[in-house]
């Protein structure tokens, strides 16, 4: 993390952690303003809408193994107060997926310019 803050000219180093459950994580990921869980099998709502839904200063993005999530892991997200979204109709690698949704997210946030 220190090394990729400074190669991107960051005055911050994010905090990286490690979580030993998938509850912790949607514990420690729904405390943000902005908790997005971007699901392939989602219909109703984009990351756009999400993204657009209201202010947020803090965004937490949860993306899913090759393979995708599990019914019972999506309800759990939903429960902790996710919003499940989707990225469109491509369904994309599990590498790729986060990307998309950060950079989603600092384009409506303005960063970008």
């Amino acid at each position: 993390a220190a090394s990729a803050a400074e190669q991107s000219g960051r005055g911050r180093i994010p905090q990286v952690l490690a979580l030993d459950s998938y509850q912790k994580a949607l514990e420690r990921a729904s405390q943000c303003d902005l908790a997005l869980f971007p699901y392939e099998n989602e219909q109703g709502l984009s990351l756009r809408a999400a993204v657009r839904a209201g202010p947020f200063s803090t965004v937490s993005i949860m993306t899913g193994p090759e393979g995708g999530f599990e019914t019972e892991e999506v309800q759990l997200a939903r429960e902790s107060g996710f919003r499940i979204c989707t990225l469109g109709p491509r369904i994309l690698r599990c590498e790729t997926a986060p990307l998309c949704a950060l950079t989603a997210v600092l384009y409506d946030a303005g960063a970008l310019d």
